[in-house]
């Protein structure tokens, strides 16, 4: 009998981070606010208006040059 032990997984740290959402209601595209090309930008997905609003994400942890533009931590 195959009997695996796995380790516990971590915990993902999480925080509210503003992100753009979907006006459209049969559509359920949003992004972080710091990956928006323009200050209002349109849903990749359906083309409509979107709507700045709050999510509980995980953090996103970087590497490299430019990750503060990118809205990652060290």
């Amino acid at each position: 009998m195959y009997n695996s032990r796995k380790k516990p997984m971590d915990e993902i740290p999480e925080e509210i981070t503003t992100v753009w959402n979907c006006a459209s209601d049969t559509c359920n595209g949003w992004m972080r606010d710091n990956f928006a090309f323009s200050v209002e930008p349109t849903c990749p997905i359906c083309g409509s208006a979107m709507v700045k609003g709050e999510k509980k994400l995980a953090v996103r942890f970087c590497h490299g040059e430019g990750r503060e533009k990118a809205g990652c931590f060290k």
